[in-house]
């Protein structure tokens, strides 16, 4: 559209996981997106401020429970560095920020909500950490993927037995006491590949402390497209960590024991 401007986010409609969602740098690159333009978001690309390189993006999310006497933010989700374009490589929880940040995300959280009238149950809001604060990004009227299996890994209570409790009219009694890190992490292919060759190491990462569970989503043979987003994976790894530290050493680890050949 004529009013669009880059840099821009040009996501479909419709869509998960990132699917199809490409970041573009230029006016040329946004005319490439269309003509398909009816089917397409053009987002403001909202500029991180750098947290943590190499470890966390300045993407979080958080929970939020909705009822008709108060809005309350629940968790603050944390993102391992995306893969390019926006593919997500996976998360962990509670997010690894200091009181100050922490406290900033549950107020904008809680603000989107009550802004949108949305209620009553379980809201999934995402915020960019920028140089002036959170911004949001998205909120969905639901649970965020994977939050719950992260939750109970991290030794919370059962966050979908909330939401339906909340959907029921019932109260939110749910606060989170973590002794945890719940996370999930995903491997993706770069960009460039086709076909996975060879996929070697899953068992040594299987065997790392703190691991409960290795998947693998696409094998030697099969084809593997970036356009899939963050569900293109090849292979996934869940598990809990005692510490943020501990996290980012035994993913560290997992990625330096996995070895992944493309065509």
């Amino acid at each position: 559209p004529a009013h669009a401007t880059a840099p821009a986010v040009v996501k479909p409609r419709r869509g998960a996981s990132s699917r199809d969602v490409v970041a573009v740098r230029d006016a040329a690159g946004l005319a490439a997106c269309f003509p398909a333009a009816e089917d397409q978001l053009v987002e403001e690309e909202l500029v991180g401020r750098g947290r943590l390189p190499g470890r966390a993006a300045d993407v979080v999310s958080v929970e939020v429970a909705v009822t008709a006497e108060a809005v309350t933010p629940l968790v603050v989700t944390g993102r391992f560095p995306f893969a390019p374009p926006l593919r997500e490589t996976g998360s962990y929880l509670p997010a690894d920020l200091d009181p100050e940040e922490d406290g900033a995300a549950r107020r904008v959280a809680v603000a989107a909500a009550r802004a949108l009238g949305a209620g009553p149950g379980l809201l999934h809001v995402e915020l960019m950490l920028t140089a002036t604060g959170p911004r949001v990004v998205e909120v969905n009227g639901r649970v965020g993927g994977f939050v719950p299996q992260m939750l109970t890994g991290a030794g919370g209570d059962d966050l979908l037995r909330l939401a339906y409790r909340l959907a029921l009219g019932g109260s939110c009694d749910l606060v989170p006491e973590l002794p945890a890190v719940g996370f999930f992490l995903w491997v993706q292919p770069p960009t460039t590949a086709r076909v996975v060759r060879t996929v070697a190491g899953l068992d040594a990462v299987d065997a790392l402390p703190g691991v409960t569970q290795t998947r693998l989503a696409r094998g030697p043979g099969d084809a593997v497209d970036w356009r899939l987003g963050g569900l293109g994976h090849v292979c996934a790894v869940e598990g809990s960590a005692p510490d943020h530290a501990t996290l980012h050493a035994l993913r560290s680890a997992a990625l330096a024991a996995l070895d992944v050949r493309y065509d």
